[in-house]
């Protein structure tokens, strides 16, 4: 047996002993109950020393006995009682944590809620508002169409419209509808509303887009600079202009209207030409 082997053995021996609770004990209440006696013998003390004081402190082995068979039999009642207290502690941390837990999301719940409702009868009100507005400006808007109807004589197949445009739309130019706002616009996939015929504010403005537009009303010829019958699109070069239509010509258009002689009939239409 080399010395490795022996190192190993005497490990082996140390875990079993420090492993069993009643050897483990009892060598440290032995250790303890006779430390005189062992101390002597480590310091080299001599015999007649180390004899006399065994005889005035013998050596007690009954004694870390009964200490390592009594903490024999306590310990795992020690063990089982704190881990009893252990789990009920972290049983109870637990319940604790989760009880203020959902308090504070009742809080947060109740925060947010309020919140939500703060903002919904603010929305509810605005809604309401504009909704009111919006009632209001229909019912103006049909008071001032009425108006405007009577007072340029507009026929039953005229039709004309009171709509929000955009600063730089002048009278006479071909309104296109941009994300609901009347503007000047080349050809393109905005729908076209008709052509401005007068414009009482910088904001809104009325627009006929279907039937004859009356010279006492807007003349058409005048403001777009046409002298020539035909079909009028909307230019694909200048914004809000007009460009008659020719034989040859072929592709996707946005019909406006058309003239003949001193009349300007609007025909809203998407014309595909091949």
């Amino acid at each position: 047996m080399d010395f490795n082997e022996i190192t190993d053995t005497i490990k082996g021996k140390l875990y079993e002993r420090i492993g069993n609770t009643f050897l483990f004990s009892y060598s440290i209440f032995f250790i303890s109950t006779n430390w005189i006696f062992l101390f002597q013998i480590i310091n080299s003390y001599p015999i007649k020393t180390i004899i006399q004081s065994k005889q005035e402190y013998p050596i007690d082995f009954i004694t870390p006995i009964c200490y390592a068979a009594l903490y024999s039999l306590l310990m795992p009642l020690i063990v089982l009682i704190t881990e009893s207290y252990n789990e009920l502690a972290r049983t109870g941390t637990l319940k604790i944590r989760n009880s203020m837990r959902k308090k504070w999301q009742e809080v947060e719940l109740t925060t947010i809620q309020a919140i939500e409702n703060k903002y919904i009868n603010k929305i509810n009100h605005l809604q309401t508002t504009i909704a009111n507005d919006e009632s209001q400006f229909a019912s103006l808007s049909a008071n001032l169409l009425n108006w405007f109807r009577q007072k340029e004589k507009l026929t039953e197949n005229t039709n004309v419209i009171f709509v929000k445009c955009a600063e730089n739309l002048s009278v006479g130019d071909v309104a296109v509808n941009v994300n609901g706002l009347a503007s000047r616009f080349t050809s393109s996939d905005y729908p076209v509303l008709g052509i401005v015929v007068n414009k009482p504010t910088s904001s809104h403005s009325f627009i006929i887009n279907r039937g004859e537009v009356p010279l006492e009303t807007c003349d058409i010829s005048q403001y777009q600079n046409i002298n020539k019958n035909g079909t009028y699109v909307l230019s694909s070069r200048f914004p809000g202009r007009l460009e008659i239509l020719s034989e040859n010509d072929k592709g996707k258009y946005l019909k406006v209207g058309k003239k003949e002689a001193e009349k300007f009939i609007i025909e809203l239409q998407n014309l595909q030409l091949t």
